[in-house]
């Protein structure tokens, strides 16, 4: 049998960071971004605002991780598009 994966929790300061950094960068976000071939988000700004809230309120709970490393995809995807 595979060994699981172990299953990665972030801090309030790693979220909070990313929130912030997503907040301050609202401005220059495009209005839909290609996350990845199968995945298009129709509206960046209101997407990483709604994940930020429930990111700020979830970031100890295992289950709901999955919005948060989805917030951190969208940060790398801007910061390649050029959004520093």
């Amino acid at each position: 049998m595979a060994a699981r994966k172990p299953i990665v929790l972030y801090t309030k300061e790693e979220v909070n960071a990313l929130t912030d950094w997503l907040a301050a960068h609202k401005d220059q976000m495009p209005d839909s971004l290609e996350l990845d071939r199968a995945t298009t988000i129709p509206d960046v700004k209101k997407t990483c605002h709604l994940m930020s809230e429930m990111a700020l309120g979830a970031y100890e709970r295992p289950g709901l991780k999955g919005h948060i490393e989805i917030l951190f995809r969208i940060q790398k995807k801007l910061q390649d598009l050029g959004i520093e």
